[in-house]
C-alpha cells in the first residue's frame, strides 16, 4: 500500500437560499476549498511536471505544478511530548482500561521530513484497545494526509484478546507551515485507551510506564516520554474465602467519600465479577477499616473505582477474610469441584445457583457439613437454617426427593460420622420472585451442638431439574 495520498474526496452539503443578489464580482455565492499538494522525496524529481485535477459534478479544473528545486529539511529541531488524562490518578485493575492523551508540540515554521511515532514498546505490560488522532494543529495541516486518521498507514501487532501493541504511526512528510500563532496550531494530539496485557502475569500491584517515542532525522534527538500508571493487582485466594472487610493504609483521603467512591469486586473464576459496597467501621493512626455490605464469598477480590465517581481507589490495602477451608466439607467431592462451586450459594445473591446432583452422577447426592461460626459467625445457640433454590421439596421424606437438615447430637462430628438430630421444618415452598422455593428450618441445638450443621439432598429422579441458590443461617 502506498504511503502517499494522491487523491481526496470532499463531501459537502451546500444550499444557496438566495437571500441576497450579489453584485458583479462579489463572493456571496462562492465556496472556497483550500488544498495543499506537496511533492515528496522519493516520489518525484527536479524537472518533473505534475497536474492537480479538480472536479465537482460537471465542473473541472486543472493546475500544473512544476518541481524546480529541492528544499532541504530543517535539522536539530526540538519537539516536546506530554501526557494528560481526565482522571484524578492513573490507575487500572486487570481487565480494566485507562484513557489518556499525548501531545506532540512541534517547532513553528520548521519541517523535519518524515516522522515516526511508536508506542507502547515491545517489553511493556500494556496493550492498546483504542487509539486515534483527535487533533491536528492548523500549522501541521499542509503536510498531513487524511488517511492518517483511519490508521491505514500504521503498523502494529495484534494480541490474543484483540488489543494491539508495538504501534508505529508513520508520517511520510511532517511539516509546520506557520499559518497561525496559536499554540494548539503546532500540536498533534492522540487519544489512547490502554489496559494490562492478558499474556503477562502481574503478581503484585506495581507502577508501570506507558512510553511514547518520536523519531525523525530532523530532530535534535529522539523524543521520549512516559506516563506512569498503577496496575492494581487482583487478590487471589487459594481456597474460597469470606471477605468481611478491607483495611486501607491511611493517607490523605476523605474517609467517608472513599466509601462511596470505591467498591469491591469479587468473582469465583476471575472473569464474571460482582460488586459489594464499603461501609466505614473504624480508623486509627495508620489504617482505616471498612466492612463489606454483603460479606461475599469468592476466590478473586479487587478494590476498584465506582464507575460514576471521579476518585482514586489506588491505595495500599488488605482484605480481611475468613478462609472457608475447614468451614465447608462436601461428601465424596473428588477434586473439590462441588466445594469450589459452593461460593455461589454463600454469596448473598439469589440469582447465582448451582445444579443439584441426580442419580447417575458422581456423587449422586449433596451432603455437606458447614461450620456455623466460620461461615456465618453464629454463636453456640439455636439457629434458623434456610435453603433457597428451584424445584426444591422441603419435606424430609418425599416419594422420590429428600431434604434433611441436621446438627450433632453432642459434640461436633468428625467428618460425617456420629449421632445427629433433625432440625424442624418451619416454612415450606414459600413463593418468592424468580420462581424460587424457600425451605426454612429451626435447629434447636444447645451449646457445642450448634457448631455444625449438615444438609442432605438427594433424588431418585434422574431427570429432575433442581438447583440450590442460597444457604443461610442466623441465631
Amino acid at each position: 500500500m502506498s504511503k502517499v495520498q494522491n487523491k481526496a474526496l470532499a463531501v459537502i452539503q451546500v444550499t444557496n437560499i438566495g437571500a441576497q443578489l450579489p453584485s458583479p464580482g462579489e463572493d456571496r455565492n462562492w465556496l472556497v476549498l483550500r488544498t495543499t499538494a506537496v511533492p515528496l522525496p522519493g516520489y518525484t524529481e527536479v524537472g518533473d511536471a505534475h497536474s492537480l485535477d479538480f472536479s465537482s459534478g460537471p465542473i473541472n479544473a486543472t493546475e500544473q505544478v512544476d518541481v524546480d528545486s529541492v528544499v532541504a529539511f530543517d535539522q536539530n529541531l526540538v519537539y516536546t511530548l506530554n501526557f494528560y488524562h481526565l482522571e484524578e490518578f492513573p490507575c487500572i485493575a486487570p481487565n480494566q482500561t485507562f484513557e489518556f492523551f499525548f501531545n506532540i508540540t512541534t517547532e513553528r515554521g520548521k519541517t523535519p521530513g518524515s516522522l515516526v511515532v511508536k508506542f507502547p514498546g515491545e517489553e511493556t505490560v500494556f496493550s492498546v484497545h483504542e487509539y486515534r488522532i483527535i487533533h491536528v494543529g492548523k500549522n501541521l495541516l499542509p503536510c498531513f494526509q487524511t488517511i492518517q486518521l483511519d490508521g491505514s498507514l500504521d503498523q502494529y501487532t495484534v494480541n490474543s484478546d484483540g488489543s494491539v501493541g508495538n504501534i508505529t504511526m508513520e508520517f511520510p512528510l511532517f511539516c509546520n507551515e506557520m499559518s497561525s500563532s496559536d499554540v494548539s496550531a503546532d500540536q498533534l494530539t492522540v487519544r489512547v485507551v490502554a489496559g494490562a496485557r492478558t499474556d503477562r502475569q502481574i503478581v503484585t500491584s506495581s507502577t508501570e510506564s506507558f512510553t511514547v517515542l518520536v523519531t525523525s532525522s530532523g530532530l535534535l534527538g529522539d523524543v521520549m516520554s512516559s506516563l506512569d500508571i498503577v496496575i492494581q493487582q487482583t487478590t487471589v485466594f487459594d481456597t474460597p474465602s469470606i471477605t468481611y472487610g478491607i483495611e486501607i493504609q491511611k493517607t490523605d483521603f476523605d474517609v467517608e467519600q472513599f466509601a462511596t467512591s470505591c467498591i469491591v469486586e469479587y468473582s469465583e473464576e476471575g472473569f464474571n465479577y460482582h460488586t459489594t459496597l464499603l461501609q466505614f467501621k473504624s480508623e486509627n493512626v495508620t489504617h482505616v477499616t471498612y466492612t463489606l455490605e454483603d460479606q461475599p464469598v469468592g476466590l478473586h477480590f479487587r478494590l476498584t473505582k465506582n464507575s460514576d465517581r471521579n476518585a482514586t481507589c489506588c491505595v495500599q490495602h488488605r482484605f480481611l477474610t475468613k478462609n472457608l477451608k475447614g468451614g465447608i466439607e462436601v461428601f465424596s467431592d473428588v477434586g473439590g469441584l462441588i466445594t469450589s462451586n459452593m461460593i455461589a450459594v454463600l454469596d448473598g445473591k439469589n440469582e447465582t445457583c448451582i445444579p443439584l446432583p441426580v442419580q447417575g452422577q458422581s456423587p449422586p447426592i449433596l451432603w455437606i457439613r458447614l461450620n456455623t461460626s466460620t461461615v456465618w459467625e453464629l454463636g453456640l445457640s439455636a439457629f434458623q437454617f434456610s435453603v433457597l433454590g428451584h424445584g426444591l421439596i422441603c419435606n424430609m421424606q418425599d416419594h422420590d426427593t429428600v431434604m434433611k437438615v441436621l446438627y450433632p447430637s453432642s459434640q461436633p462430628l468428625r467428618n460425617f460420622h456420629g449421632d445427629v438430630s433433625y432440625c424442624n421444618l418451619k416454612e415450606e415452598n414459600v413463593a418468592t420472585p424468580g420462581g424460587l422455593s424457600l425451605c426454612s428450618f429451626n435447629c434447636p441445638c444447645v451449646g457445642p451442638q450448634c457448631a455444625e450443621v449438615f444438609l442432605f439432598m438427594a433424588t431418585s429422579d434422574s431427570l429432575r431439574n433442581w438447583t440450590i441458590c442460597e444457604i443461610s443461617a442466623s441465631n
